[in-house]
């Protein structure tokens, strides 16, 4: 396992001759907006691509000042690499340093738990911003930043790129003259893949639902606009696969998500109330739909089209000209918060449903490996992140964690000497269950 600043290998920094993030280039002389100045935030691997993302879509003249405290050499060759086809790079490892530059907007793509922090020191500075998913983890952040964004008149944007997939959007249109009954949605990764060029392995430092449910509502907020989620249940598999129930305005919907599945899948299948069935299969974007059981291409219009991100990332950068478009952007935060607690919610049922599951393995020494280390992993590890303990620290801690839950000493578990275990939510969660 892998934190998501831990020490990278330099192959993994090299983009590779894959799948291209953009897809449909555009023409820089053309770009729909004035803004040519550009902070990113985060040095990991999202954030390099939306780095590669800024360097086809910025104008010639322009300038992304990218702050990282992690992998900054790797990050400057690689910008150095880009040096004479697109805007300059600057390289800065504090933010506050960053903010003393000048910039027109900013993109945060730092570590989730970060997130709430180095928005509001932006939105502070009076810049515009567009946070990567998880916006954040918690309603109250959530609700601070998007009144000190109101307050300072700033487009605060939300990074769900499934917003602006053509796909979904065409899926919508389909499912919007026939009464929905019930909704599957699977959402499976494997532990390591490559995405983008890039190496993705399973990232533990990030909660599950936070990091994989952000999808899940762009999904149902495309196909189901404004309509209200509450979540009817919750329970866990194997390998702490995770099954969500949801209601969204009478509509059953059953979402099933894995980080540690053999393969890649993403899924939605719909039954409709007076008989017949539709599903999108966007496991390969733009993917295919079979209404009926007849199939067909997802979107006619995706190899002509940017990417996704790009879309969202140029339609941000495209309202800050306007203040119409900045008030009506999909990602606005204002559109798109209900999310956070949602998912807030469904943490707290999935954190608890696991304690239980480890305490009572613990209880009767029935403890299967592959159960136990993915949710000491899940858990532990977002912990971890959060305190500053990441790469080999953080492997080597969850590793002595889960052999404590074999070996069953309560003393090494929960050990009140090592402070690390003793700021854990999680593990208080299973001590109270098996004390």
């Amino acid at each position: 396992m892998r934190s998501a600043n831990s020490r990278l290998h330099k192959s993994e920094l090299t983009p590779q001759p894959q799948t291209d993030p953009v897809g449909c280039p555009m023409d820089r002389a053309s770009s729909p907006f004035t803004a040519k100045r550009v902070l990113l935030v985060g040095g990991g691997r999202w954030g390099r691509v939306h780095a590669d993302i800024l360097r086809r879509v910025l104008p010639a003249n322009g300038e992304v000042t990218w702050v990282s405290t992690h992998n900054r050499l790797a990050l400057a060759q690689l910008a150095s690499a880009w040096a004479d086809t697109g805007p300059r790079f600057r390289m800065l490892n504090e933010l506050d340093e960053a903010l003393a530059v000048g910039q027109d907007a900013a993109i945060i793509v730092s570590a989730p738990h970060m997130h709430a922090a180095d928005a509001r020191t932006v939105l502070q500075a009076k810049m515009p911003v567009l946070v990567e998913k998880p916006f954040v983890t918690r309603s109250f952040d959530a609700a601070e930043l998007v009144r000190i964004a109101e307050q300072r008149g700033l487009l605060l944007g939300v990074g769900l790129h499934l917003l602006f997939t053509s796909y979904l959007h065409q899926f919508q249109q389909i499912l919007s003259d026939r009464e929905v009954r019930t909704v599957a949605v699977e959402w499976y990764d494997p532990e390591s893949e490559i995405r983008y060029g890039e190496l993705k392995r399973l990232n533990v430092s990030v909660q599950k639902i936070h990091d994989a449910f952000s999808h899940i509502w762009s999904i149902i907020h495309v196909l189901f606009r404004n309509r209200p989620m509450v979540v009817s249940g919750a329970s866990v598999g194997g390998g702490a696969s995770t099954e969500i129930r949801l209601d969204v305005a009478g509509i059953e919907i059953v979402t099933r998500i894995d980080r540690r599945a053999q393969y890649r899948r993403r899924r939605v299948a719909v039954v409709f109330a007076g008989g017949g069935s539709a599903e999108l299969d966007f496991t390969t974007e733009p993917g295919v739909v079979a209404v009926d059981g007849t199939e067909f291409p997802a979107a006619s219009d995706w190899s002509s089209q940017p990417s996704p991100l790009t879309l969202e990332t140029v339609s941000f950068l495209s309202a800050l000209d306007s203040p119409a478009d900045a008030a009506n952007w999909p990602g606005r935060a204002q559109f798109v918060v209900s999310g956070v607690s949602v998912a807030e919610d469904i943490a707290e049922r999935v954190s608890e449903i696991e304690a239980a599951i480890l305490a009572e393995a613990f209880l009767r020494d029935n403890l299967v490996e592959a159960d136990a280390r993915a949710i000491i992993s899940d858990n532990i590890g977002p912990e971890l992140m959060e305190q500053g303990v990441r790469g080999p620290e953080a492997e080597s801690e969850l590793e002595t964690i889960f052999s404590a839950f074999v070996k069953r000493e309560t003393n090494e578990i929960f050990g009140y000497e090592r402070s690390l275990r003793r700021q854990s939510r999680f593990l208080q969660r299973v001590k109270a269950r098996i004390a």
